[in-house]
């Protein structure tokens, strides 16, 4: 970011970042799959999930890495986003509720296993 900031004429001053995350602290007898916390931290992990669909249907390479652990679950979203619809849009579907709920297929409950 730095050197693109430098490169387009900007003064190095001028340059600011912001950092953005998403969680819950989970009480010692609450699991990381309960509704609250699944509502809370949800749509920020479905992130990952919008990205993969997006290389996949549109060819927007994923600037953030993804762990290995979560490919199955990333191949089944994408297998799902295929079918959204209109077809000539389907990233509308797939960043419905962006950052803010988790659809109902965004729930690996409800995704065929």
């Amino acid at each position: 970011m730095q050197q693109s900031w430098r490169s387009a004429g900007h003064a190095a001053g001028g340059l600011y970042a912001t950092a953005w995350a998403c969680g819950r602290v989970l009480e010692p007898d609450k699991p990381a799959d309960s509704p609250r916390a699944v509502a809370q931290a949800g749509p920020r992990a479905a992130v990952l999930l919008h990205r993969a669909a997006d290389l996949d249907m549109e060819g927007w390479q994923n600037t953030s890495p993804v762990p290995a652990s979560v490919q199955e679950q990333l191949n089944d979203y994408v297998a799902v986003a295929r079918g959204f619809e209109p077809a000539d849009a389907r990233y509308l579907n797939n960043h419905r509720g962006h950052f803010v709920f988790l659809k109902p297929e965004e729930r690996r409950s409800s995704r065929p296993s």
